[in-house]
């Protein structure tokens, strides 16, 4: 009797196992595919798409986290998010909030009320964009909690990052293929901008560049582990004697991988942004001296290693670094002309008045997502005065006009706890230190582009970055005996 009961017990584990593994891969699978679809609707820049997108990826948190739970693996993390993500919503939502006597509302309410009679008014010069983009601030976060809970062990946050990064390439070689055959397409419908830029799925050269860069990183890591694998050397077999391996995959794979790789720094190129290009280049810069130099084992024992292969390392570096010298090389003449040509100092020109617009609400901000209302107030005339800026090529400078102190604050212990993961993963992690050394590029990359553009407010990417980083955050904690209980559950 006893071990019959036992035999139904240990089905019973065996069963909710099995169930629990087949939910978790159709999340897993879900939450990719969301991320991709936000990509492909021109980085659900119309409402639309991006409500469609924000629905679906909510819906996969709260499904995640009912039956998956905290993260065991960077839990310090994940909490820190939530916790920004409550006070960044909380603080949004006091921005719109309108009554009697608001001693933090902005001055323009008072001229308003000399016409309407209305007394009072908001932090915000526009509280319903501002509720409305709340919604853009909170998607990023919560994008990365959810790769943070689906991510239970170092072989699934493995596989979610490498199928994301496969995508990404699918992605930018199709973007690179359709802008040669048919330049003044866009995907399925006509391109009116950027006419002479390759912009893969976005309208924006420049979002298309810190995406292009984001994707030649994360091939650069997969391309490192099937040099180490040996997978490489099958390829100089076969060319010096003829001969095939049995399984021809093993070949198959690494040669896609340099040929994505090949193509993807091509797109790059062709994107022709400035800023997109110097930034990939310095996130290229710091990954391959962190992948090769960064490994524990490499620098604890790094007098025992023979000669030859210190030699070696030294080498694949050096050819490394030249070869990203030589692609900038190539390009950096056709960018000076265009500057030159242009001018393109307009970004630059504006700068000053915004920072003027910055130092009159300091601490309160003018409201998340109001930059189009205020920022003709502060436009010098000077500048270019064709068109209308709905942003300021500067997401922290933005960020600080529209949320005041906060956003400064929120961009210190994000980049600081992200650092300091990444860091600890890059410093405690051997076989996976690649891992994080491409999350420290990535955040270098992006944080850099974020000078001078605004790729981050590009809500496609921002979720497509959200992902791409947390399945490397959760690497990096993968550590110690609870490791091994999560792969034992993955």
């Amino acid at each position: 009797m006893q071990n019959g009961r036992g035999i139904i017990v240990r089905f019973s584990i065996t069963f909710s196992n099995r169930a629990a593994r087949q939910l978790r891969n159709a999340l897993t699978h879900s939450f990719i595919a969301v991320v991709i679809f936000a990509l492909l609707c021109f980085g659900s820049v119309q409402r639309l798409p991006f409500l469609l997108v924000s629905t679906a990826m909510l819906l996969l948190t709260l499904i995640a986290a009912f039956f998956i739970g905290e993260p065991a693996r960077a839990r310090g993390v994940f909490r820190a998010t939530l916790f920004l993500l409550t006070v960044m919503c909380v603080w949004v939502a006091l921005q719109s909030l309108q009554f009697s006597g608001n001693p933090l509302a902005h001055p323009a309410w008072i001229d308003a009320g000399r016409i309407t009679g209305r007394t009072g008014g908001s932090v915000s010069v526009s509280p319903a964009d501002t509720l409305a983009a709340m919604l853009q601030l909170a998607m990023p976060l919560v994008t990365f909690m959810t790769g943070l809970i689906l991510c239970t062990s170092d072989d699934r946050a493995e596989k979610i990052l490498k199928r994301l990064t496969v995508i990404s390439a699918a992605i930018s070689v199709f973007g690179l293929l359709q802008f040669l055959a048919a330049p003044h397409q866009l995907l399925f419908w006509e391109k009116t901008v950027y006419l002479d830029s390759l912009t893969t799925v976005f309208v924006n050269r420049n979002t298309a560049a810190t995406y292009l860069g984001l994707t030649m990183l994360g091939l650069t890591v997969i391309c490192e582990q099937y040099w180490r694998q040996g997978r490489f050397r099958l390829f100089r077999r076969w060319a010096l004697k003829g001969v095939l391996p049995r399984s021809i995959d093993k070949m198959l794979w690494p040669g896609l991988a340099v040929l994505m790789l090949t193509l993807t720094i091509m797109a790059l190129m062709l994107t022709r942004s400035r800023a997109g290009i110097s930034s990939s280049v310095v996130g290229m810069l710091v990954l391959l001296p962190l992948m090769i130099f960064g490994r524990p084992s490499t620098l604890r024992s790094h007098h025992s290693r023979p000669q030859r292969s210190i030699y070696r390392t030294i080498g694949m570096t050096a050819a490394g670094i030249v070869t990203v010298l030589l692609c900038l090389s190539l390009f950096a003449g056709r960018m000076l002309l265009r500057a030159q040509v242009r001018g393109d100092d307009d970004r630059f020109c504006i700068m000053p008045g915004l920072i003027k617009a910055i130092g009159q609400f300091p601490l309160t901000g003018t409201g998340f997502g109001t930059f189009a209302d205020v920022f003709p107030a502060y436009r010098d005339p000077h500048c270019w005065l064709i068109g209308v800026w709905e942003r300021a090529h500067n997401t922290y400078l933005e960020g600080m006009l529209g949320l005041g102190i906060l956003f400064p604050l929120a961009i210190a212990l994000v980049f600081s706890v992200l650092i300091w993961t990444l860091f600890r993963g890059l410093k405690d992690r051997r076989r996976l230190h690649p891992y994080p050394a491409l999350g420290v590029a990535a955040v270098i990359l992006v944080a850099l582009h974020a000078l001078l553009d605004f790729s981050l407010q590009i809500p496609g990417f921002a979720l497509f970055f959200a992902a791409f980083i947390a399945p490397l955050t959760s690497i990096a904690f993968g550590v110690g005996r609870h490791n091994v209980a999560a792969a034992a559950n993955a």
